[in-house]
Order: structure tokens, then sequence, then C-alpha cells
């Protein structure tokens, strides 16, 4: 089997199990290590072939959609746990922001508040 007929069932595959959903077949079918993917299939096609291990066209096809959907998963989520994690980075960095205007505002607070206590003792000492 030619990488260029792996390529078309591989593309073929990829609209069969996402049928409805053009941004998930974009995303798998321009997704960087696809080239890798393919190449790999192909070798090990060549590999049975090269055994004399003969497949009808069947079995290449579900062959090659089980290889679609472990790369397609794989690659769904690991962009998933990417936006995850960035989206985690910035709630953390947004809540440790937070902290800190509280700190700030805790420290102006006590210094307001002793210069308070500072004012009335000496108005105390003035007037008293």
């Amino acid at each position: 089997m030619s990488l260029n007929s792996v390529r078309i069932e591989f593309d073929t595959s990829i609209d069969d199990i996402f049928k409805n959903k053009p941004d998930i077949i974009r995303f798998v079918k321009g997704h960087e290590r696809k080239e890798l993917v393919l190449q790999n299939l192909c070798e090990q096609i060549l590999r049975c072939e090269n055994f004399c291990v003969m497949f009808d066209v069947s079995k290449y096809k579900s062959v090659i959609k089980a290889v679609v959907k472990m790369f397609s998963e794989n690659a769904l989520k690991y962009a998933e746990e990417k936006l995850i994690s960035t989206a985690e980075i910035t709630r953390r960095t947004r809540e440790s922001d937070r902290i800190k205007d509280a700190e700030n505002m805790m420290l102006i607070l006590e210094k307001e508040a002793k210069d308070e206590r500072d004012k009335i003792k000496v108005f105390l000492n003035e007037h008293g």
C-alpha cells in the first residue's frame, strides 16, 4: 500500500470519525505530527507485506482507522492539556495578583490606623 493510498484512507477515516465537527477535522488533518504517523504506519504496512502477511482491503482500512482514532485522541488530549495548563496558569497568576493587592491594602489600612492612633494620642496630650 503506497503512502498516498494510506494518506487518502487516513483522511477519509478522520472525516468518518469526526463528521459534523469541522474544527476537529481541520485540527487533526493539519496536525504537525500527522506526516510522521503516516510514514510510520506505511513502514509497518510494508513490513507486514514483506513477511507475506497479506491483508484484504477491509483489514487495511480497519488498521488505518484504529491508528487514526489513537492519533486523534492523543492529539486532542494533548491540545486540551495545553489549554487547561495555560488557563490554570492564568487563573493562578490572577489569584496571586489579587492576594498581593489585598496584602497591600492591609498594609495601607494598618498604616492609616497607626497614623490615626498617633493623631488621637497627640490630641489627647494637647487637650487632656
